[in-house]
């Protein structure tokens, strides 16, 4: 375990090595580029109702709110890095 897994565990959120995942297209659908930019928020993964996104912190209201914006049954929130989620977020947004 490294320092982004104890602050994660710390915190109530797991960590999740984006350098280490592949991104899905129904998940990117999910959420519009303007949300995930305005944001800061990765969506990674999307199945059965279900959207997992990472986020740079761990933000309970912006979670909250996000459940209620988002139009998805349930998410599950991982932490990431920041920097790495905005570089992500630009890649899979580049035409939009």
């Amino acid at each position: 375990m490294d320092d982004d897994d104890f602050e994660s565990i710390r915190r109530g959120v797991e960590f999740l090595d984006l350098t280490q995942v592949q991104i899905s297209s129904s998940a990117i659908a999910v959420v519009s580029a303007e949300i995930a930019h305005e944001h800061q928020i990765l969506p990674v993964w999307y199945q059965e109702g279900i959207l997992t996104l990472a986020i740079g912190e761990v933000d309970l209201d912006l979670m909250h709110h996000l459940m209620f914006l988002l139009p998805v049954e349930a998410i599950e929130f991982r932490l990431g890095r920041s920097e790495l989620i905005g570089v992500l977020i630009r890649r899979h947004y580049r035409d939009s």
